[in-house]
């Protein structure tokens, strides 16, 4: 590709210019041969993305490249091929060439745009999973939304007559992306919080070059100066050697068809037998890890499950997570607690003006103001007492509390403690037939035996594949004039008699050392009795699974009650800022009527008290909770994010600089149909006195410097 690169290049600053016209071809153009350069270097960026991913030759090791570097040269196929786009689009190419040629191209851009954002998605993850929860799941939206648009693509391109392999592709990807997006955004939902940025503030990432253009030699340019048709073979010896290659593809796809069914035929037997998981039960085996140990006595789902508990830390992540619905609930605590002193020191506050005034202070009491908001503050302690109490059994659940060892003991499913607890397979303390040792070193030897028949098989193939490669026919039958085609398809295809032999003899093989295992394997479970130990495993499953149930309503439990705690955080403050508004307008209230009081003469008398209105103050419903057994259920609150309070007409607790305070008391006093703070101008309603007029010298109070028709209070 990288050669190919070079001749584009060459003949676009050597060549195309050379051409007859005006006007020049199109396909020879420099647009066209700029476009050409660019896609041979694509495909040779994208060969060394392929091997950096772990395709690698046969007998080569596995690259160990990261997730960050291969983002880095699937970056630079991705701008290979958006520079090819962009060299089509921007001349006369995109109407010169084929509706299927520029989807492709386009498709390819897409596809290797997606696989960079998710590379560099895992490399993130890998680097801080929690604080790079927020840019991966960005990341993987803008993924998403490539994938999509090239969906849409390949569905054109295979309309169009192309075949399906870019449908097919595009599919698995964008369900690979959408399954790691779904995962992203659950835990963010469930665990981080984290937010979101846009996808255009991330870094950019770097683009990794690994391929360049490699300009033909001199040498090459010249050419030999011999025939240059001397190579071509006759269109009637092309198909008769086409009809001997159809005859050795069929001898060969025959003895590979045998190979693979011998190779089924083996696994499924093994697997009838449990060979060789069985072995990894044996007692007191050296060379078994707690997990493959585990592997043979635990179902696979079953496994999993437990696996994923230990990879996750266990008990400990939930225990973690107990401890932030702790604070949390404490944080609730603290903010009712600070709505309660708030409204106790408005109490107080205003049992000393009435002390002072007796009579004269016509204002409500606070008691019978605040009531609806103490029931509320009541409601929600109790609320979050009920809370307690159901996170103190999760918590109990977590500590194992329960016996030990017990169904309601969660630390059983720790590889560690479960591997001791597991059934094994126990030699007898005295056996009659034969001797167990022999019997589970025959199955070792005879699977060992089986292993190296597999791996001559796929010598064989290997041998047959480089046969085939090699076999040529068509010096012979160009030189031969005498010998029909029969006969020397015949002769030839004798070269291939050995290597069918030796496929027949490892077939036979293995047929003996599958017949000779299937008695050693009748031996085993006799002489261990593993009828028995199937049952025992059975019934440690199923404790294992009840255990493992019970861990997972737990973590269930914690999740609800995670939604439950920010939900009613969300609640408490609404009604922590209600309170702190109510004290914030009785306290400039009663400034107000301490002013009247105080400079009696200086102000109209007030008006006669309006009627009361009907106060209703329902407290607002709680957010739903279901914290399932064996906790008790969290009470019920709704969602108090989406249905905030409605704010007081100008801000409750702010006084409008261009209205009286009787005007803003009225229209708190108008929201209470509507539910709210309760108004603490509900007894009496008055035009409030403006400030004292400024000492002039002579005694303001005396009323001397104030003229009380002049006046208009409404200046304020």
């Amino acid at each position: 590709f990288q050669q190919a690169s070079g001749y584009f290049r060459y003949c676009r600053d050597n060549v195309a210019l050379l051409t007859d016209g005006p006007p020049h071809p199109l396909d020879v153009s420099p647009d066209a041969l700029k476009a050409l350069e660019l896609v041979m270097l694509a495909q040779a960026q994208e060969c060394v993305l392929e091997k950096a991913m772990g395709g690698a030759a046969p007998g080569e090791p596995p690259s160990k490249a990261s997730e960050g570097a291969l983002a880095r040269v699937a970056k630079q196929v991705q701008s290979f091929y958006a520079e090819a786009n962009a060299e089509i689009a921007t001349g006369q190419l995109s109407q010169h060439l084929e509706k299927a040629w520029i989807l492709h191209l386009k498709c390819k851009e897409l596809l290797f745009s997606c696989e960079t954002e998710l590379l560099a998605a895992e490399a993130e993850r890998k680097k801080d999973e929690a604080d790079s929860i927020g840019s991966r799941i960005a990341r993987l939206r803008h993924a998403d939304m490539q994938m999509k648009e090239c969906v849409k693509m390949a569905k054109q391109l295979t309309s169009s007559g192309s075949n399906s392999f870019f449908q097919d592709a595009a599919g698995k990807l964008s369900t690979a992306v959408d399954k790691v997006l779904r995962k992203a955004v659950k835990e963010n939902e469930t665990v981080y919080l984290s937010r979101v940025p846009k996808y255009d503030s991330l870094a950019p990432i770097a683009e990794a070059k690994m391929v360049k253009v490699v300009l033909p030699t001199k040498e090459e340019l010249t050419g030999s100066s011999g025939d240059v048709f001397v190579g071509l073979v006759p269109d009637s010896s092309a198909k008769v050697a086409s009809k001997y290659t159809e005859m050795v593809d069929v001898l060969i796809k025959k003895e590979k068809d045998s190979l693979c069914s011998a190779t089924d035929d083996a696994r499924v037997k093994l697997k009838q037998m449990e060979l060789p998981d069985i072995l990894l039960a044996l007692e007191h085996n050296a060379d078994m890890d707690n997990a493959a140990m585990l592997k043979a006595v635990l179902p696979d789902g079953l496994y999993s499950k437990v696996s994923d508990f230990n990879r996750s830390g266990g008990t400990q992540h939930c225990q973690e997570f107990a401890k932030d619905l702790q604070s949390m609930r404490g944080v609730g605590i603290d903010m009712l607690n600070t709505a309660e002193r708030d409204l106790d020191a408005e109490s107080k506050e205003d049992e000393a003006m009435r002390e002072q005034w007796k009579d004269k202070w016509v204002v409500p009491m606070s008691a019978s103001l605040t009531m609806l908001l103490r029931d509320n503050i009541a409601e929600f302690k109790s609320k979050l007492s009920a809370a307690e109490q159901s996170d103190l059994s999760v918590t109990n659940l977590l500590s194992s509390t329960g016996s030990p060892g017990g169904s309601d003991d969660m630390s059983l499913l720790g590889f560690d403690k479960m591997s001791k607890l597991a059934p094994m397979l126990r030699k007898p303390i005295m056996s009659v037939g034969p001797d167990p040792n022999e019997v589970v070193n025959g199955l070792k030897r005879t699977l060992m035996e089986l292993e190296n028949c597999a791996g001559e098989r796929t010598n064989l193939e290997e041998k047959l594949n480089e046969m085939k490669f090699k076999d040529n026919v068509l010096p012979k039958l160009m030189s031969s004039k005498e010998m029909s085609e029969e006969k020397l398809f015949k002769e030839e295809l004798q070269k291939y008699q050995p290597l069918q032999n030796s496929v027949s003899e490892s077939i036979a093989s293995q047929d003996q050392l599958l017949k000779k295992l299937a008695e050693l394997h009748a031996q085993f479970a006799s002489v261990f009795s593993v009828a028995e130990w199937k049952g025992e495993c059975d019934a440690f499953a199923s404790r294992v699974k009840t255990i493992y149930e019970s861990y997972s309503q737990v973590q269930h439990d914690l999740e609800e009650g995670l939604r439950f705690y920010t939900s009613l955080q969300d609640a408490i403050g609404s009604l922590r800022q209600q309170c702190s508004d109510f004290c914030v307008t009785r306290r400039m209230q009663r400034e107000e009527l301490a002013r009247r009081l105080q400079y009696p003469t200086q102000y109209p008398p007030p008006p006669p008290p309006q009627q009361q209105l009907q106060q209703q103050y329902p407290p607002p419903p709680p957010p739903q909770q279901q914290y399932p057994p064996p906790s008790p259920q969290y009470p019920s609150y709704p969602d108090y994010a989406s249905q905030p309070p409605p704010p007081a007409p100008g801000g409750v607790g702010q006084h409008p600089t261009n209205q009286p305070l009787h005007t803003h008391l009225n229209n708190l006093q108008l929201q209470q149909q509507g539910g709210g703070i309760p108004s603490p101008n509900a007894a009496y309603n008055y035009n409030p006195p403006p400030p004292p007029p400024p000492d002039s010298g002579d005694g303001g109070a005396q009323g001397g410097a104030y003229d009380s028709n002049t006046y208009n209070p409404l200046h304020r």
